[in-house]
This record gives structure tokens, C-alpha cells and sequence, in this order.
């Protein structure tokens, strides 16, 4: 009979032991379950605006009027200058490296041209040609030199150039030959010019 008291006590305490496993099996496996469906404390996320200011409308530009269109102006085509006249005593000497003007006289294909001649102990004569003004393509036209002879110093040469082309524009030259200083030959300079002129 004792036995079977001991053996009872001893069932009931292994039911009671499995029963207390089992309990606190379920506690910590709730417990973890709830744990991981509980929010954690990292704190709710937050976005951080800054208040914007009040800009200040533009104020409106005046209309003002409107600038007025710039103005071209053309200059008036230049004149021949006159042959200059001598002034006080002719000295006789050729200034070399200044161009005089001329004065020209237009016909139907022809031009008269007249300067003045200050005379030089070197002076050996004048060439005056016709410088065409009509741009060609090409080869060029062959000038036609008019000599004229020097004669007596300070005084008005004039000499008629013709065969130009009627209604055409031109320049007039004037070249002075004179002898080389220590040399036995000769030099050319330019020493009277005029503007555009055209032909009749």
C-alpha cells in the first residue's frame, strides 16, 4: 500500500514538472512573439521644413520712350585740289615725298591737266598719265604716259591727255623724272595727283 503512495506522489510530481516545462516553454516563446510584434524605440520619423519668407514682388519698369535709331552720315566725295600757286619767291628745287594737287579740266574723252613747276637744276622732264577707276578682273590696261618738257622754272604747265573712255572715272598723275644723285641714271617720283574725276 505504501508503495503504491510513493509511486502515485512520484507520477503526480513528473505531471506537475512537464506541466511547469510546458508553462514556461509557451511563456518565453509568447513572450519573444510579442516582443518582435511590439514597436521598437527608435521614435517616429520626422521631416523638417523650413517656413519660407515672403519675397517682395518686382516693381514694374517704366516704359520711358524708346531710344532713338542712330544716324549714318556720308561724307561728300572729295574734290580735286587746285595746282597750288607759288607763294612768294620760287625757290626752284623739287620737294620730293609731297604730292601737290592738280586741276583737270574734263572733255568728251579727254582731260586737261595743269600744275605747277618749281623748276630744278635735276629736272629732267614730266610724265602725266590716266589712272583708270573701273575695277578689271585680269590682267590690267597698259598705261599711256604723256611726257611734257619742263621749260622755264616757276611757272603753270599744262597738258591734254586723250583716248579716255567717255563717261568714265579717272585719276590724274604726275611724275617727275629727275637725275640720280651719284649715279648716272635717272628716278621717278610722284609729285602731283587729283581725285576722281569723270570724262564727258
Amino acid at each position: 500500500m505504501r508503495g503504491r503512495v510513493e509511486i502515485g506522489v512520484l507520477a503526480i510530481g513528473v505531471v506537475l514538472a512537464l506541466f511547469t516545462g510546458w508553462a514556461v516553454f509557451f511563456a518565453d516563446f509568447g513572450g519573444g512573439a510579442a516582443a518582435e510584434a511590439a514597436p521598437g524605440d527608435e521614435g517616429e520619423s520626422w521631416i523638417v521644413v523650413d517656413q519660407g519668407k515672403r519675397v517682395a514682388s518686382a516693381s514694374p519698369r517704366p516704359a520711358g520712350s524708346p531710344s532713338p535709331s542712330p544716324t549714318f552720315t556720308f561724307a561728300p566725295q572729295a574734290t580735286p585740289t587746285a595746282a597750288p600757286s607759288p607763294t612768294g619767291a620760287c625757290e626752284g628745287v623739287l620737294t620730293f615725298g609731297q604730292i601737290a594737287g592738280l586741276t583737270v579740266e574734263a572733255g568728251a574723252g579727254t582731260a586737261t591737266v595743269s600744275w605747277f613747276n618749281p623748276g630744278d637744276p635735276d629736272l629732267v622732264e614730266y610724265k602725266l598719265t590716266a589712272l583708270p577707276q573701273v575695277l578689271v578682273t585680269g590682267q590690267q590696261p597698259d598705261l599711256d604716259w604723256v611726257t611734257v618738257q619742263p621749260g622755264a622754272p616757276c611757272r603753270t604747265l599744262t597738258a591734254t591727255i586723250t583716248g579716255l573712255d567717255r563717261g568714265a572715272p579717272y585719276m590724274f598723275s604726275v611724275d617727275a623724272v629727275s637725275k640720280a644723285y651719284n649715279s648716272d641714271g635717272n628716278r621717278t617720283v610722284t609729285v602731283a595727283r587729283s581725285g576722281v574725276l569723270y570724262t564727258d
